[in-house]
């Protein structure tokens, strides 16, 4: 995996994108979240060799406030391990991490596990899905609306 340089481009892109999120939001106060995630949203699939894991470490280091929350949203059991292993933090609260197919799940079958989710993503200043799923699109059209923080999503 890439090593972690401050001016690797996906590092920049998500830095800029973080720093003026609460400005193009109020700008555009009178979008719905699903809206405003549609349209103004970062969505990146940038090339396989991106130092993903550590650009979610930066944002979590660099971009969280010490009393917001994070939600960290991934596609895989393996993609978890990874992001769990590069961020590194066993006793860190401000941080919770959940599934495309808990979210799936809970859209289909579980109407409280959803109200818990959405809960837990309206209360996040910073939500990050990163990887891809075979449930990904229905998944994060629900996130869009869900969502009242920064969202991001890397493919």
């Amino acid at each position: 995996m890439a090593s972690l340089k401050s001016n690797h481009p996906l590092i920049e892109l998500l830095a800029h994108y973080c720093e003026t999120y609460r400005i193009n939001r109020s700008d555009n106060a009178d979008l719905s979240n699903l809206d405003f995630h549609k349209r103004f949203g970062l969505y990146l699939n940038g090339p396989m060799d991106w130092p993903y894991v550590e650009a979610i470490k930066y944002l979590v280091d660099n971009k969280l406030a010490s009393s917001a929350h994070a939600t960290i949203i991934y596609s895989s059991t393996d993609f978890y391990r990874k992001i769990y292993k590069g961020i590194g933090r066993d006793d860190d609260q401000r941080i919770s991490y959940l599934s495309f197919s808990d979210i799936f799940f809970a859209i289909h079958r579980e109407q409280d596990l959803l109200v818990s989710i959405k809960n837990r993503l309206k209360n996040s200043s910073l939500v990050i899905c990163a990887g891809t799923s075979m449930a990904a699109d229905e998944v994060i059209t629900q996130i869009h609306g869900f969502c009242d923080g920064c969202l991001v999503v890397l493919g």
